[in-house]
């Protein structure tokens, strides 16, 4: 008896470390800074966006920009255009000009730009998330009421999902390097065992 209540309380005290630990973990992702680049033309959006995460997203730092040219322009400046890169793209479909699509297009085409987009559009264009997904868009969210109380969770997810990718591609590129230098030092291991038997054999 002594043996299963010993058992249990060790049970139990793992359980609660475990909880703990990904309590901390879960509180220290949603206490990141993400900087955020918000692609919107719409002066009270923008206002709403601002003061809805400033209360209740505060690590979510906002850099907002009217539209695709000057958004293209910033990204290309990268960190000489603020204070950090961007780590998010928050993009709304409707702009002058060209479309959130348009810039998540040019977005994709570029390979130095590996960023997470994250898609607005408003309700009835489900089908352009549909397409901004095929497109390679990370997360969209339709402008339903309140979204804006889902939109923390989007943009970090999005963001956490393709840090995952990176760190999970570079451990990928790390392991297939060691692979590489282990073949190689095995093969100088076999060349050198075997320039030293023949050496072996030329003196018996």
């Amino acid at each position: 008896t002594g043996d299963n209540e010993e058992a249990v309380a060790h049970a139990v005290a793992t359980t609660a470390r475990v909880a703990l630990q990904a309590h901390r973990s879960e509180a220290a992702r949603h206490a990141q800074q993400v900087h955020v680049l918000y692609v919107e033309h719409h002066a009270l959006d923008i206002d709403l966006t601002q003061r809805h995460f400033a209360a209740r997203a505060p690590n979510l730092q906002l850099h907002c920009i009217g539209s695709v040219t000057e958004a293209l322009a910033h990204l290309a400046a990268g960190p000489a255009a603020g204070p950090a890169a961007v780590d998010v793209l928050l993009v709304d479909f409707r702009l002058v000009g060209d479309t959130g699509l348009d810039l998540l297009k040019m977005v994709r085409q570029d390979p130095r730009l590996d960023l997470p987009v994250v898609l607005v559009t408003g309700q009835g264009n489900e089908d352009v998330a549909a397409l901004a997904m095929r497109l390679g868009a990370t997360d969209y969210v339709v402008k339903r009421e309140g979204y804006l109380f889902a939109l923390p969770a989007v943009i970090e997810n999005a963001f956490h999902r393709v840090q995952a990718g990176r760190e999970a591609a570079a451990l990928r590129a790390l392991n297939l390097t060691l692979e590489h230098r282990v073949a190689e030092r095995t093969a100088d291991l076999a060349a050198a065992k075997e320039t030293a038997e023949a050496a072996n054999r030329g003196k018996s």
